[in-house]
């Protein structure tokens, strides 16, 4: 095994005289979406009433929908439909972190208190907004707008509004809820970094499947803190 940094090569396979482009990216992706709508269903069978919840549950939704897309819009088929259709993916991932964003006030309002940072709402508005304008004009329709919009809402916003309700709480699930957004930035270094270990499994490869373990964490954490909560709401 052979690990190396940047040299990205590209890839494809034809299927049935069918061309697929960037073939394991395409699918790693789609295991991420897999992984999103799953997560989706499996809380909304659990029916927590809280409205954190409900956050949490289009975000899985959104998430889910976002990668699938990526997968087999911006990577295996873009050859047809152009790279202006990678904006797809980048805007429902967008909205998805829009949520995940309330999720994580809201649960910091619980312990202190439900006027606390209220502004931040028109914060993620604003964020959100921001993102289309940017994302609308060639001149910016870049991969790097998604990562400066990622790392803004989850390292600056969910990062420290999980881990103040955690430093309130000391919950399991608060606890839980910080580790996976902490983990997410592994598939970001990883992509940065373009830390490959193949050809056909290069650092979208890697960061796509990582990703999609960060997907099953947060939604483990969510499964907690809704078993932790929903009593006290009901």
């Amino acid at each position: 095994m052979i690990v190396y940094f940047g040299d990205w090569v590209y890839t494809s396979a034809e299927i049935g005289g069918f061309l697929i482009e960037e073939p394991m990216t395409s699918l790693t992706d789609m295991v991420t979406g897999i992984v999103g709508v799953v997560s989706y269903f499996r809380l909304k069978a659990l029916d927590f009433k809280d409205i954190a919840h409900r956050w949490f549950r289009v975000y899985f939704m959104f998430i889910g929908i976002a990668t699938l897309c990526a997968g087999i819009l911006g990577h295996a088929t873009q050859y047809l439909v152009g790279f202006n259709a990678k904006c797809i993916g980048w805007s429902l991932s967008s909205i998805a972190l829009f949520c995940l964003e309330h999720a994580a006030l809201h649960y910091y309002q619980k312990v202190y208190g439900r006027g606390q940072f209220n502004w931040m709402r028109l914060l993620f508005l604003a964020q959100l907004l921001a993102y289309f304008i940017f994302v609308l004009n060639p001149a910016t329709r870049v991969f790097t707008l998604v990562k400066i919009n990622s790392f803004f809402g989850m390292a600056i916003v969910c990062l420290s509004l999980f881990y103040g309700f955690y430093k309130k709480t000391k919950t399991k699930g608060a606890k839980m809820v910080v580790l996976a957004v902490l983990a997410s930035f592994l598939p970001g270094i990883v992509f940065t970094s373009e830390l490959s270990l193949h050809t056909y499994f290069n650092f979208h490869d890697i960061s796509h499947l990582l990703m999609a373990t960060c997907v099953y964490l947060l939604f483990r954490a969510c499964r907690q803190l809704g078993r932790e909560y929903e009593p006290q709401h009901n």
